[in-house]
């Protein structure tokens, strides 16, 4: 009788897991459906996606209120252990006001070198790879 509730006890937690690795999937494809893919980097199972937002945002004002919208570009890199993150990173730049108009339009070129390496969208190239050439 041991044994069997031993086994139970197994075969459940392993259910339990494998429900929250697909729950964690599924939570992070819903998360990301509102940001465009920008860079996809894959080497076996590890994979490194760099994802964008444009948005106009507001912070509190320090008086109880919202400041007036600003727009903004948000960038998300996202490193993926067989679709599943296991390390994220989030940088976030002010944009000029001339793109209010047009912020749905706004390329990820255009103010791709305001990031960090990191989160450009061709990172530069690493040092002994040009040392190479």
């Amino acid at each position: 009788m041991s044994k069997k509730r031993s086994g139970f006890v197994v075969l459940s937690s392993l259910v339990v897991l494998l429900l929250i690795i697909v729950g964690c999937s599924v939570w992070r494809r819903l998360a990301m459906c509102d940001l465009t893919l920008v860079r996809r980097d894959e080497a076996g199972l590890l994979r490194i996606e760099l994802r964008r937002r444009t948005e106009m945002r507001t912070h509190a004002d320090g008086r109880g209120g919202q400041s007036f919208p600003e727009p903004a570009e948000t960038r998300h890199l996202t490193w993926l252990f067989c679709e599943l993150p296991v390390w994220s990173r989030v940088e976030s730049i002010g944009l000029p006001s001339s793109c209010e108009g047009r912020i749905d339009k706004v390329q990820a070129d255009e103010f791709d070198r305001h990031f960090t390496p990191a989160f450009q969208r061709r990172p530069p190239a690493k040092a002994s790879r040009a040392a190479a050439v």
